[in-house]
């Protein structure tokens, strides 16, 4: 969540205390306008209208396969963008804030939260893969801004524990339906990271031939 806290604060920085976005609404015939003011005379910035620039951020990190003639390049426009992102960052933003600007600014998008009950085996974790020492009291305000999270975000997040699902497919299963997809089931759980940073290239996995998403 680090970058996304960095776009946070610039347009907390653009909207708080300032007149880039102005509330005060006139009427103009049969329409209402926001009134400009400020030194600049700027226009106020409608709300919601970072959205596209953060998503596209989204969209340059995530690119098409390049190949080697450019001209080649296939339309992935239908192509559904995810991302996984590992820290909450230190600062003034609450659980709340962090769901209100997930959902301005990322409408459509559905957020599945992980969270791990057992803080001992996170600590050792944390210390043997990543050489960095933790401790309860740092994953009880990690967790608890998660599961807060989820609960402000409402029917567009789902909540799922590592302890539990690493033993249980169906309850991958169950997230991956709540996505949309129709027809998907994961048959085993490959381990990605494995021991830090490793790909797991030994477990064969399969979702189903008749896997698919409804546009």
């Amino acid at each position: 969540l680090n970058q996304l806290y960095l776009s946070y604060d610039l347009i907390l920085n653009l909207t708080k205390d300032n007149h880039f976005v102005n509330k005060k609404w006139v009427s103009e015939g049969r329409y209402m306008k926001p009134k400009i003011e400020g030194p600049f005379k700027h226009n106020a910035l409608p709300l919601g209208s970072m959205s596209c620039a953060l998503q596209n951020i989204l969209n340059v990190l995530n690119p098409p396969e390049i190949p080697e003639d450019i001209f080649e390049m296939e339309d992935d426009s239908k192509t559904i963008l995810g991302m996984k992102v590992i820290r909450i960052p230190r600062s003034n933003w609450t659980s709340i804030d962090a769901a209100v600007f997930l959902k301005d600014h990322f409408p459509c998008s559905r957020f599945i939260i992980n969270t791990r009950s057992n803080m001992e085996e996170q600590i050792r974790s944390f210390s043997k893969n990543l050489h960095f020492e933790v401790n309860t009291t740092y994953l009880t305000f990690e967790n608890d801004f998660l599961k807060n999270m989820t609960e402000h975000l409402g029917d567009a997040a789902r909540l799922i524990d590592m302890v539990h699902w690493k033993e249980d497919v169906s309850i991958l299963n169950d997230v991956v339906s709540w996505l949309g997809f129709q027809n998907c089931a994961f048959d085993k759980i490959p381990h990605e990271n494995h021991d830090g940073y490793g790909a797991d290239n030994e477990t064969n996995m399969n979702v189903g031939q008749h896997c698919t998403y409804p546009y």
